[in-house]
């Protein structure tokens, strides 16, 4: 089931797991780009995308420049049906 609290400490490991892997990267949040944005996503754990309401955060507070997440790839498998 999906609650607010869940869907907020979803993007709260999202975000402290991002900045884990930024800091095992030599990397600043700062100094974050583009670049590692979609390493993120290749390397990062499924839940990457998460990190999007972190990244705008951020970014409105000027803590780092506007980066793109690119929409998160379909799920494979079996389909409910009715």
């Amino acid at each position: 089931m999906r609650t607010p609290t869940r869907y907020a400490k979803t993007r709260l490991l999202a975000a402290i797991a991002f900045l884990a892997w930024l800091a095992g990267r030599q990397r600043r949040l700062a100094d974050a780009e583009q670049g590692d944005i979609k390493a993120w996503l290749v390397e990062g754990p499924p839940s990457a995308h998460e990190v999007k309401d972190f990244l705008d955060w951020a970014a409105q507070r000027k803590l780092i420049g506007r980066l793109e997440l690119s929409n998160p790839p379909c799920r494979e498998g079996d389909h409910l049906e009715r």
